[in-house]
C-alpha cells in the first residue's frame, strides 16, 4: 500500500505542475519558473515509472511515459530517457516492431551519443547490439546479418569521425563485438588491441575481451591465461579483474586442476568481498568443483553456503532446484526428500515475500521448474498459471504459457489443451521471438 501511495505522491507533483501552468504551449518560450517546474514534474513522472517497472506494471508505466514523450516543454534528457524506456517496455511485451522503431529513432537522433560533459551515452551505444541479438535469439539469420551490417557501419562511423576520446574507445569496443558476432574473430581481436589509453596501454575491458576470444574462438587458451593473470596483477578496472578471476578459475577447474581453480576463487572473495553478484557465481563454481571430484559432502556444504550467503541470487534459486537431483545421484534418499521439502518451502517463501518484484517472479518461475522436474505436472501448470496472473506483462509470463503447452503435449499427452495454450500464446504475444517455434508446434499437433 505504501508503495503505490509513493507512486501517487509522485504523480501529485505532475498534477500540481499542470494546475499551475494550465495554458502552457509547446511553442512557448519558457520562463525560468515554468522550465524548473517542468523539470520537477518530468522527474517525478519518471520516478513513478521506475517504481511501476519494479512492480512489473508495464502497461501503467507505458501510459505515464507518454506524459513526457508527447510534450517538448520537458527537458530533452527526460524525453530521451522516457523514449528509451518506452522501447524497452515494448521489447519486454513482445512488441518488437514498435521497440525497433523507437530504438532506431534514438540512434539517429542521438548522434554522436555523448552527454553535455562529453561522456558516451552507453544506453544509446548498446542499442545496435540489442537489435542484432534480438534477431540472433529468434534464429533469424537474415535479419541478424542485415542489422549487424548496420551496427558495424554505425560504430565504424563513430570510430572514424571522432577524435581520441572516451566515445571513440567505447565505439571501438562495440565495433569489435559486432565483428565477433559476425564470426570475424581475428578482426575483432586485432581491433581490440587499438583500444588504448593515452600511454598506449590496451584497456583492461578490451584485453579481457581479447582473452575471451582466444579461449572461445581462436584456440589460444594459453595466451588467454596470461592475459587474465596480468589483468589480475596489474589491471585497474575492478570489473575486468573480478571476471578474470572467474575465467581463470573456470579454465583450471575444467582442466581438472581443481585446487588451483579454487585458489583463484578464494583470492577473489578476499579482494572483492562486497561484490555479491559475482561472489554468488564464484561460490556456485566452487561447489561444483567439489562435486566434479566426487566430494559430495563438501559440495553439499558449499551449495548450502551459497543458499545461506546469497539467498536472493539466481545461483541460489538454481541450486535449490538442483540439490535434490544431486542427492538422488548420490543415493541419499533421505537428504533428497529433505531438500525437496526445503527447496519448495524456500521458493514459495521468496515468491510471497518478494511479490510484485523481479525476484518474486524469478522464484515463481523456478518453482514451476522445480515442480516439473519432480513430475508434479498438474502442480507445475497451476504454478505457471499463478505466475501469469501475478506478472501478466512480464517475459516470464510468456515463457510460462509456452511451458504449460509443452507439459500438456509431452507429459500429460493432452493435445487439445496443448493446442489451446499455444494458440493463446500467439494471440497474446504475436511479436514474440519464439513465435516461429510455437507455430511449428501447432502445425505438428494439428497434423497428428
Amino acid at each position: 500500500e505504501d508503495y503505490y501511495q509513493l507512486v501517487t505522491a509522485y504523480l501529485d507533483v505532475w498534477q500540481r505542475f499542470k494546475e499551475l501552468f494550465p495554458d502552457i504551449s509547446e511553442n512557448d518560450s519558457l520562463t525560468v519558473p515554468v522550465r524548473e517546474s517542468a523539470f520537477l514534474a518530468g522527474r517525478s513522472v519518471l520516478s513513478a515509472v521506475g517504481l511501476l517497472l519494479q512492480a512489473d506494471q508495464l502497461d501503467s508505466a507505458a501510459t505515464l511515459l507518454t506524459l513526457v514523450t508527447d510534450h517538448n516543454y520537458y527537458p530533452a534528457q527526460q524525453r530521451h530517457d522516457a523514449l528509451l524506456t518506452q522501447g524497452r517496455i515494448a521489447a519486454d511485451q513482445g512488441r518488437w516492431t514498435d521497440a525497433e522503431e523507437i530504438f532506431e529513432q534514438l540512434v539517429k537522433d542521438e548522434y554522436p551519443p555523448v552527454d553535455r560533459q562529453g561522456y558516451p551515452k552507453a544506453e544509446i551505444l548498446n542499442i545496435p547490439s540489442i537489435v542484432v541479438n534480438h534477431y540472433l535469439e529468434m534464429n533469424d539469420q537474415e535479419h541478424a546479418q542485415q542489422k549487424a551490417n548496420w551496427a558495424i557501419e554505425y560504430y565504424n562511423g563513430l570510430v572514424e569521425d571522432q577524435p581520441p576520446s572516451p566515445l571513440r574507445v567505447v565505439a571501438t569496443r562495440k565495433l569489435a563485438e559486432m565483428y565477433a558476432t559476425t564470426n570475424q574473430y581475428k578482426k575483432a581481436a586485432t581491433l581490440l588491441e587499438t583500444v588504448q589509453d593515452s600511454t598506449g596501454r590496451v584497456l583492461d575491458p578490451a584485453r579481457a575481451m581479447i582473452a575471451d576470444l582466444y579461449v572461445t574462438q581462436l584456440n589460444r587458451t594459453n595466451d588467454a591465461v596470461e592475459i587474465y593473470k596480468d589483468i589480475i596483477a596489474n589491471g585497474d578496472d575492478s570489473v575486468s579483474i573480478a571476471t578474470s578471476y572467474i575465467k581463470l578459475a573456470t579454465l583450471y577447474i575444467n582442466g581438472e586442476q581443481y585446487q588451483e581453480g579454487r585458489n583463484y576463487l578464494d583470492e577473489l572473495k578476499s579482494r572483492f568481498p562486497m561484490a555479491g553478484q559475482i561472489q554468488a557465481q564464484a561460490q556456485r563454481l566452487k561447489a561444483n568443483s567439489f562435486e566434479l571430484q566426487n566430494n559430495y559432502e563438501r559440495a553439499r556444504q558449499e551449495y548450502v553456503a551459497l543458499i545461506n550467503e546469497y539467498p536472493t541470487s539466481p545461483q541460489a534459486l538454481e541450486t535449490l532446484v538442483y540439490l535434490p537431483e544431486m542427492f538422488d545421484r548420490m543415493g541419499q534418499q533421505a537428504l533428497k526428500e529433505q531438500w525437496i521439502t526445503r527447496a519448495e518451502e524456500k521458493l514459495r517463501e521468496l515468491e510471497r515475500d518478494y511479490a510484485n518484484r523481479q525476484l518474486g517472479a524469478q522464484a515463481s518461475s523456478y518453482l514451476g521448474t522445480f515442480l516439473l522436474r519432480h513430475k508434479r505436472f498438474e502442480d507445475a501448470i497451476k504454478q505457471y498459471q499463478l505466475l501469469r496472473e501475478m506478472y501478466p506483462k512480464s517475459t516470464m509470463a510468456a515463457d510460462a504459457l509456452v511451458r504449460i503447452g509443452l507439459i500438456y503435449e509431452n507429459d500429460l499427452k493432452d493435445k487439445a489443451a496443448a493446442l489451446e495454450a499455444f494458440r493463446e500464446f500467439l494471440k497474446q504475444y504475436p511479436n514474440s521471438s519464439v513465435r516461429p517455434q510455437v507455430e511449428e508446434q501447432i502445425r505438428q499437433l494439428e497434423k497428428s
